[in-house]
Formats: C-alpha cells, sequence, structure tokens
C-alpha cells in the first residue's frame, strides 16, 4: 500500500532542487574562506645557503606539513622584500609577520635589548648562552614584546662579527679614518666613531657596489655573508676583532601571529623552534669552516694585536649608554656579571 502523503510531484522536486542550489550558493563563500589558507611571509636579509635560510627553510618545510597545506609559507631570503630598516618598519606592522634581525635595530623603543648590540659585551659563545638561556634571557623577550608589539619566538645566531676591509687593519692605529660601513643605528655609529672609525650609514644590500666604488673601504660581518654575497671579491682583509656578537631574534609580529586560530599559533611557534633548537651549534661550527673557505678565495685573515686597547678604548660608550638610558643599567650588569 502507498501513502498518499509521500507522493512527490515533480514542481516539488524542482524546488527542493533549486534550495538546495541556493543554499550551497549561499554556503560557498563562507567554504571558501574556510579552506583559504594562511600565507606565512618570512623575509629576511639574511644570505642564501647560510645556517640562518637552510633552518627557515626547515621550519617553512614543518609548517606545510603539520598544517597539511592550510598554511602557506613563502620565504624570501637575501634581501628581496628589502633592506633591514624596511623588514624592521614592517614587521612591526604586520605585512611582513616574520623577519630575523639582530637586536640593535630596536633603538629607543627597547634599549634594554638593544643594550646587547653594545661593542665588545658579549665575551663568547658561552657568555651568550649563559644570557640567553636563564631568566635573563625571558626578562628581555617580555620587554620587547611590551614596547614594540613584536615577539621574539626564537633566537639564531650568526657569531662574532669582525672587520672586512680593502686595506689591512691590525691595531687601533690603522682603524682611523677606515670608511666603514654601518646601519643606521646610534649604538654601532658610535661605537665605530669612538674608536677612530669613519662610520658611513649604509643599506645592508648596498655594500658590494659601495666597496666597488670605494664608499666605503670595510665593513662589520661576520664570516657568511662575506662569502654568500661575495663582499670578498673586493675586500681581501679581514682582521677578526670580535667585537659584536650577532645573536639574530626570529620575530614575529603579536598582532599577526595572535590573530590565527590557536592550532596554527601553535604549529607555526613550534616549527620555528624546533628548526632553531640546532641552528645555532651549526651556525658555530659553519663559522669556523666559512673562515677557511675565505682564506682558500684569497682572504688575508689577521689578530688584532692591541685588542685590550679597543676593549678599554670602548668603555665609555657603554658608560654613555647606560647614562642615556638608565633602564638598561640592570640589563648590562647583569650580562657583564655572567662573563
Amino acid at each position: 500500500m502507498t501513502n498518499s502523503n509521500s507522493k512527490v510531484t515533480r514542481r516539488q522536486v524542482l524546488n527542493g532542487a533549486l534550495g538546495v542550489a541556493g543554499a550551497a550558493v549561499l554556503c560557498a563563500p563562507a567554504i571558501a574562506r574556510a579552506q583559504t589558507p594562511t600565507v606565512f611571509r618570512i623575509a629576511t636579509t639574511e644570505a642564501i645557503g647560510s645556517p640562518m635560510t637552510v633552518h627557515f627553510d626547515k621550519a617553512a618545510d614543518l609548517i606545510r606539513d603539520r598544517s597539511e597545506g592550510s598554511i602557506t609559507v613563502e620565504h624570501y631570503p637575501a634581501g628581496q622584500l628589502g633592506s633591514v630598516s624596511q623588514l624592521l618598519q614592517n614587521n612591526r606592522i604586520g605585512s611582513v609577520p616574520c623577519t630575523s634581525l639582530g637586536f640593535d635595530v630596536e633603538g629607543e623603543l627597547c634599549p634594554e635589548i638593544t643594550a646587547l648590540a653594545l661593542g665588545f659585551l658579549i665575551r663568547s659563545s658561552e657568555h651568550l648562552d649563559k644570557i640567553m638561556g636563564g631568566d635573563l634571557g625571558q626578562e628581555l623577550s617580555d620587554a620587547v614584546l611590551k614596547r614594540t608589539g613584536v615577539e621574539y619566538t626564537t633566537y639564531g645566531e650568526r657569531g662574532y662579527h669582525n672587520i672586512l676591509s680593502t686595506r689591512k687593519v691590525e691595531t687601533l692605529e690603522e682603524l682611523q679614518g677606515l670608511k666603514i660601513r654601518t646601519p643606521e643605528s646610534d649604538i654601532t655609529l658610535n661605537l665605530w666613531k669612538n674608536l677612530g672609525a669613519s662610520p658611513t650609514p649604509l643599506s645592508y644590500v648596498e655594500q658590494y657596489n659601495a666597496l666597488s666604488t670605494g664608499l666605503i673601504e670595510g665593513m662589520s660581518a661576520d664570516p657568511e655573508p662575506v662569502k654568500g654575497y661575495k663582499w670578498y671579491e673586493i675586500a681581501k682583509h679581514y682582521a677578526m676583532s670580535r667585537h659584536w656578537y650577532l645573536l639574530k631574534a626570529v620575530r614575529m609580529n603579536g598582532k599577526w601571529i595572535n590573530s590565527l586560530p590557536q592550532e596554527k599559533q601553535d604549529i607555526i611557534r613550534s616549527s620555528l623552534r624546533e628548526a632553531f633548537a640546532g641552528q645555532r651549534q651549526v651556525a658555530r661550527e659553519s663559522y669556523f669552516q666559512t673562515l677557511e673557505e675565505l682564506k682558500a678565495q684569497g682572504v688575508e685573515i689577521n689578530e688584532i694585536a692591541d685588542i685590550d686597547a679597543w676593549h678599554q678604548k670602548n668603555m665609555p660608550v657603554i658608560e654613555a649608554y647606560v647614562e642615556k638610558y638608565p633602564s638598561s643599567k640592570d640589563i648590562v650588569e647583569k650580562v657583564q656579571s655572567l662573563a
């Protein structure tokens, strides 16, 4: 027996089909939004093939795998998306969610952090591990987030900066008047002015041409970019001044990362931290290997004969910084006590 109420007319079938189609159209934008992957953009001035760049690539692979395609990672090393100052600004406003920069860039916004860029303050890799591995490291991270809105998610390093130049520098006297490239940062300008060099603010990616034309005679650099950017083709002298230990913060815009669903936040943070967990050791091994490669390219590497005089000459710079930024005094004293 057939129930008369269960009979379906042709009109009812058509109406039902139209209703389903209409619902699909209405839902389509929401579904599309749900399926649109988050674009995580990483942009740096790190040299291609450097330990920093390699470990950003590792982090990118982890993020893609763990998010199952819901996060798309774009990685632009070697200054493809701008200079240090441009990346700093774009990271703070969020158009570049992630970058890596030294502590000297924070300037007056966070003088406690910038203090770590003072010349000759960090005395060894072991000293650095004590600074960043304990309560002081967390104190620094909290300070920069509060002051700048940027999260220091993890850290990498590039090791000591030394002096690459077109003429040999072995003593403080030989440094006098050297036209040396610096970033537009008071802390580095003051370092070189006080030591007697002639600092020249210049974009990081312009250094090869500046060496070629004689606009600068030298620069402060660790071995990796000297190799990666081929600055050794022009500047053949590398003086081991060890004036600055370059710690690189892996920085994320706080608003950007915290706007994501918690699961995506966790994937990005954990992947970056995992990838960079071994980066510092790799960087330390690579540092000495790269020095040997530079020697093979004809670079003359020398020690500084009177390095104690450089240290003494720099002390007034540290004292003046602490006087200008009293909030940095405690940080500087803690760092010095761990040496």
